[in-house]
């Protein structure tokens, strides 16, 4: 009918215990992102997580750090599919209408810099990596750091854009994205070798 029904099993590594069963029930898609956030703090019950392991959760809730319109949230994931295809100026078009719809979109802010430099658009990519950075607190740490890591390039500011871009894969080495943005500095101050080992790891990734 008009509920989405989400199903997850939940089960402690090593316990040799049954999986709990977890269902939410969405009543149609606006309502799905608070059925998400539902779903994280059974898990982090179900988890016994310690107070301090709490602490260094993210605590915001998911519509806070992505986005809380569905709609948004797809045009977003259209634009990203034109964009890993190079067709930047439908993938900009599907992200105007993501920040059209939900103006603190951080990620749509990036993703949309990010076109405009495909396309030569200095200008734009200026503009819009700016409104990134300026929305970037919302969001978790990892996308902070691509954030930041990519004005760092921009500027031509490589060793720092490498540091940065270290701390992120230190915290979480399977960020496809970090790799390929370690791949682009490399390549930046000659490393030709670092480039071809940071770029395969991220294609295998």
């Amino acid at each position: 009918g008009e509920s989405i029904i989400i199903t997850a099993g939940l089960q402690k590594p090593g316990t040799g215990g049954s999986a709990q069963s977890l269902r939410l029930e969405a009543r149609g898609e606006n309502d799905i992102i608070p059925k998400v956030d539902e779903l994280t703090r059974q898990v982090k019950e179900g988890l016994d997580l310690t107070r301090a392991q709490l602490a260094g959760d993210v605590e915001a809730n998911a519509g806070k750090i992505t986005t809380s319109s569905p709609e948004a949230l797809k045009y977003y994931i259209e634009g990203r599919k034109r964009h890993f295809r190079m067709e930047n100026e439908q993938a900009i078009a599907y992200y105007e209408k993501a920040i059209a719809i939900d103006p603190e979109f951080a990620m749509a802010y990036r993703a949309l810099a990010t076109a405009h430099d495909n396309l030569g658009h200095i200008a734009e990519r200026r503009k819009y990596i700016e409104k990134a950075s300026e929305l970037s607190a919302r969001l978790p740490e990892n996308e902070r750091l691509i954030i930041e890591a990519q004005i760092y390039y921009w500027n031509e500011d490589y060793p720092k854009a490498i540091e940065v871009l270290g701390r992120l894969l230190k915290a979480y080495p399977g960020h496809s994205l970090g790799y390929w943005h370690l791949s682009l500095n490399y390549y930046a101050v000659g490393d030709i070798g670092k480039a071809i080992e940071e770029r395969e790891l991220g294609v295998q990734i």
